[in-house]
């Protein structure tokens, strides 16, 4: 201490004693400032996150939404398509009509195989072999 007394006036050492202090509450506003500003900056991060988090949960409602949205057109669609099917189906002249009317021949027993009955009686009845002959599978051999 007396080495240090005799190196440094009173006057020097109150000086580097005042800067010494100085740099510190320097270093520690700057420190401050710098937490504040990390902390800013993990709030900003943070909203952008909810930002992020509420626009991924309004994207998946739309996407539910469209999906449902889909899948009911799909199956208006559906049902549309079979009444047509029903509605063509079953107009006078229409294939279960026809069916039924190789049936009734069949049932008859005028032919000794359902081939020759499909083979015989498909162009009156306006259809195709194979059609008449799927027409009658099932159909129970006339008594």
């Amino acid at each position: 201490m007396n080495k240090l007394k005799d190196l440094l006036s009173q006057e020097e050492a109150v000086s580097i004693l005042a800067n010494y202090i100085l740099d510190a509450h320097e270093r520690r506003r700057s420190a401050r400032s710098s937490v504040e500003a990390v902390q800013e900056f993990a709030k900003d991060q943070e909203r952008k996150v909810n930002d992020l988090a509420d626009a991924a949960v309004a994207a998946l409602v739309m996407a539910e939404r469209n999906v449902r949205q889909r899948a009911d057109m799909q199956l208006q669609a559906t049902r549309r398509a079979k009444k047509a099917a029903e509605k063509r189906h079953g107009q006078p002249g229409g294939s279960r009509e026809k069916r039924e009317k190789i049936r009734a021949v069949w049932s008859s027993g005028k032919y000794s195989s359902k081939d020759l009955c499909a083979e015989q009686e498909c162009a009156g009845l306006e259809m195709s072999f194979s059609s008449a002959r799927r027409a009658l599978r099932g159909a129970p051999n006339p008594s």
